[in-house]
């Protein structure tokens, strides 16, 4: 995920931070179930939020997360669709 390619740029730094800090997360959570994992950045996500100093600040996250749930969707069909494809060429089968 990280890439180490970026420089000098401020938007490739805070870019190549979160990649790391991704990293980092999947690293830690690669023995865990998807549940457990979910489950856990969702609290997590929860903790970080009540840090925050103002109800506004906490709002604005909830709301960033919230619009941006159709692109991870897209994204993660995306990517499912691609290393299905790669694994079984000739299957095509719907999970639900």
């Amino acid at each position: 995920m990280a890439n180490p390619t970026t420089k000098g740029n401020a938007m490739d730094d805070d870019q190549d931070r979160v990649s790391r800090a991704c990293d980092r997360i999947d690293a830690a959570t690669k023995d865990d179930d998807n549940e457990t994992v979910y489950a856990a950045l969702i609290t997590i996500f929860t903790y970080r939020m009540s840090l925050e100093g103002c109800d506004h600040s906490r709002e604005a996250l909830a709301q960033h997360l919230t619009e941006t749930v159709p692109d991870m969707l897209r994204n993660a069909n995306r990517e499912a669709k691609r290393k299905h494809e790669g694994k079984h060429p000739l299957a095509h089968h719907t999970h639900h």
